[in-house]
């Protein structure tokens, strides 16, 4: 049993390291699943354990993609709560 976070990462790639008051363009956005909790949880999922992971996630796309990304590595994921109230909301 892991309790613990899941986490979406958004990791970007930039041609060097920003010197101080440096502004810069990322050269792409990728969406990683993460999570302290959840990474021990997919870990052991992927060695073939029976592991089961507690915690909760927004009721948006991010919290789909890391409940199925877990389940998909044979992590039990019936009590990741989805917190309706955890919407992302998009504005252009």
């Amino acid at each position: 049993l892991v309790i613990g976070s899941l986490n979406m990462d958004f990791v970007t790639h930039v041609p060097h390291p920003l010197a101080v008051g440096e502004t810069m363009l990322a050269q792409d956005l990728q969406l990683v699943p993460g999570g302290k909790g959840a990474n021990q949880a997919y870990a052991v999922g992927k060695l073939g354990g029976d592991v089961r992971i507690i915690g909760c996630v927004g009721w948006d796309n991010n919290g789909m993609i890391l409940t199925e990304n877990l389940a998909q590595a044979g992590v039990d994921t019936t009590d990741i709560n989805r917190m309706p109230e955890a919407r992302r909301v998009w504005r252009s």
